[in-house]
């Protein structure tokens, strides 16, 4: 999920300590299917993504919103009425191509708001940070999964002195360590009547899919300052695309848990590959592996996959890479003789198919990525692991 970049519209004001620490706030997920393939962002001169896509700093002001009482559209401030609001009153701005961007100063002005933006900034101290969320008047939107990812921190850790607790609009995480938090959106908490606490459901709707599922991602243009070399292209699936992410796996569904299933899917499309006689997509396969004991629990069986088409699928001795041991010149020849390759990134949070580099920058992997609009990942700084199954074109 991309920056959300601050236009500096300072507005300074008194702020008030909410007795007791932080109120409770309402758990809303980006992706949920009441407003996870709503349009957002202004129009201008980039592209333009979805709540599901690219909301998550969004997604935490809404929750911070509604959690200090203030309504729109006759109820709590949900994501869907926070982003036709911003919508209507120049709360998106475009910055390098990307009109997705958040003006973080407009949550000042919505009706009846109790926040005033301070800054975007670097981490505070541990003690510094722990002693404003304790204290209960200042806001936290963080900077999480190697600033790629917003979160809003609504307590500290009893039981850990280095770990906030937080809603995470995307993943299931419940809580992270300070180690992980890179900078801050900062807002202070405003005079105003105590907020309703049961004004707002605290249990989240499943998360289900929205955004439309582009076929192909676009690496042919330049990007990090040269061509991708991009031996064969493979389909891009989404894993909370609407016709498969609210599929359950076992207890979780695609979309929030079906990132290496769907990045495995597209090798299998990819090479041409076919499920029970079917072009595979995640539902597809996600049915299949249900029935063939391709999971344990929530966690994909990988030699399970090879049984899809044994002819055609392996999972070799040397598929599983728990860290970055594969030299990047090992995955380029994969890639050339066209074996799947699938890192783990995110610190180990997440997969994605690799399809190839930059051809002036080899450290730039261009990727297939089925849960976020990005297009490349950092050989050196992103890549945790990899999982490398066999295939052959059929």
């Amino acid at each position: 999920m991309k920056l959300a970049l601050s236009v500096l519209v300072a507005a300074a004001a008194a702020s008030v300590a909410v007795a007791g620490g932080l109120p409770k706030f309402p758990l809303y997920k980006q992706c949920d299917p009441r407003w996870g393939g709503n349009q957002m962002g202004t129009r201008g001169p980039g592209e333009r993504s979805t709540i599901c896509g690219e909301g998550c700093a969004m997604t935490s002001v809404s929750m911070a919103l509604a959690g200090l009482g203030v309504d729109l559209a006759d109820r709590a401030v949900r994501p869907d009425s926070l982003n036709s609001w911003l919508e209507d009153n120049h709360g998106y701005v475009c910055i390098a191509g990307d009109c997705n961007n958040l003006v973080l100063s407009a949550p000042n002005r919505v009706p009846s708001s109790r926040l005033q933006f301070v800054s975007e900034h670097d981490k505070p101290e541990l003690d510094d940070m722990r002693a404003a969320v304790e204290k209960g008047d200042t806001i936290f939107v963080a900077h999480v999964h190697d600033s790629g990812h917003f979160v809003l921190v609504t307590g500290v850790d009893s039981d850990s002195r280095d770990r906030f607790e937080v809603n995470d609009p995307f993943y299931n995480s419940t809580w992270y360590p300070y180690a992980n938090i890179s900078d801050v959106i900062e807002y202070r908490i405003t005079a105003g009547d105590a907020p309703a606490r049961t004004a707002f459901p605290l249990t989240p709707a499943s998360l289900r899919g929205a955004a439309p599922t582009p076929s192909l991602p676009s690496w042919t243009k330049e990007q990090d300052g040269g061509e991708f070399v991009v031996p064969y292209v493979m389909p891009l699936f989404k894993q909370c695309d609407s016709r498969w992410g609210s599929d359950k796996i076992d207890t979780d569904t695609i979309c929030q848990v079906g990132c290496l299933m769907s990045s495995t899917t597209m090798a299998l499309a990819g090479h041409h590959i076919n499920v029970d006689g079917k072009s595979p997509n995640p539902g597809i396969l996600n049915s299949w592996l249900r029935d063939n004991h391709g999971y344990i629990g929530n966690d994909l069986v990988e030699s399970a996959v090879a049984n899809v088409d044994p002819s055609r699928v392996s999972w070799p001795a040397d598929a599983m890479h728990t860290k970055n041991d594969v030299p990047l010149h090992k995955i380029q020849e994969m890639l050339r003789a066209g074996r799947p390759v699938i890192a783990n990134v995110m610190q180990g949070h997440h997969f994605v198919l690799v399809v190839g580099w930059n051809a002036t920058n080899p450290d730039a992997l261009a990727i297939n990525d089925p849960g976020f609009n990005r297009e490349t990942y950092s050989y050196t700084r992103d890549v945790v692991g990899w999982r490398l199954f066999d295939m052959k074109f059929a």
